[in-house]
């Protein structure tokens, strides 16, 4: 796509190259690749033109025009995080997320190449160890794929979090999606310490609201002690939070549950 040199200028222009375009390397915006029906390609690129000295210079003595076009790859209209290239710590959590209009599609996630169990558009990641990472989203309509990938720096030997199996058992909230307000749930064998709270965490990993003991609700069988507390979708200042996909964990010391994922939607 062409554009005139300033940022934010592209226009409705595009070139389909037959031969390296070295003047558009690093300034324009590159697409893909034709990968079928490239002799309608080679036909275009036949048709007789003005020529490098014609007024205009190169125009086709016959017009070239699109009758039809069919956009076949899946159509994202956001991707979370905006960014491809990330940086984390060892032991923290990135939300990944690919939306679109289309609910027939099948999404799949890869970390390093290797397929994970998730299948919805929002995939969340624990980085266990330092090191560089791979995410990849592949989005299929059934016919074809679009990837989208992210490269995560995460610093740090490993995570310095202790989880205690069994410990704790976070429930899902409900409702969700909610609006405006929610309630988280959750299960011990044991009654609660001072410093217990659900910590609910923003798509980038940033703990966005606490909320402590002191605001939760218990009920206790001969078995387990249940606990409950609303969110009202605000942060620990006070404001609203933008609508989106957010994390939320029990934690109590050193000691958590696992994340799970919540969705806003105003």
């Amino acid at each position: 796509m062409a554009n005139t040199g300033q940022p934010n200028s592209a226009g409705s222009q595009y070139f389909i190259t037959v031969e390296p375009f070295t003047s558009g390397n690093y300034t324009y915006a590159a697409f893909g690749n034709v990968i079928e029906g490239f002799d309608v390609v080679d036909a275009i690129n036949v048709v007789p033109t003005t020529g490098p000295n014609g007024n205009p210079a190169n125009k086709p003595l016959i017009d070239v025009e699109i009758d039809s076009i069919r956009i076949v790859t899946p159509q994202l209209y956001e991707i979370v995080p905006p960014e491809h290239e990330l940086t984390a710590d060892a032991g923290g959590y990135i939300v990944f997320a690919v939306y679109s209009y289309d609910s027939n599609l099948t999404y799949q996630w890869y970390v390093n190449d290797e397929l994970q169990t998730e299948t919805s558009n929002v995939f969340f990641y624990s980085f266990p160890l330092g090191g560089t990472y791979q995410i990849k989203s592949l989005v299929s309509n059934g016919e074809y794929e679009y990837p989208t990938i992210w490269t995560v720096e995460v610093a740090g030997a490993g995570a310095g979090v202790a989880v205690t199996p069994g410990s704790v058992r976070l429930h899902q909230n409900y409702p969700n999606p909610f609006n405006p307000s929610t309630t988280f749930s959750f299960s011990l064998n044991q009654e609660i310490s001072a410093d217990a709270r659900i910590e609910v965490f923003n798509s980038r990993g940033q703990i966005v609201k606490t909320l402590s003991s002191e605001g939760f609700t218990s009920t206790s069988t001969q078995d387990a002690f249940s606990y409950s507390v609303i969110w009202d979708g605000t942060d620990n200042e006070g404001a609203a939070v933008t609508s989106g996909v957010y994390l939320y964990r029990m934690k109590s010391g050193t000691n958590s549950s696992e994340l799970m994922k919540c969705v806003l939607m105003k």
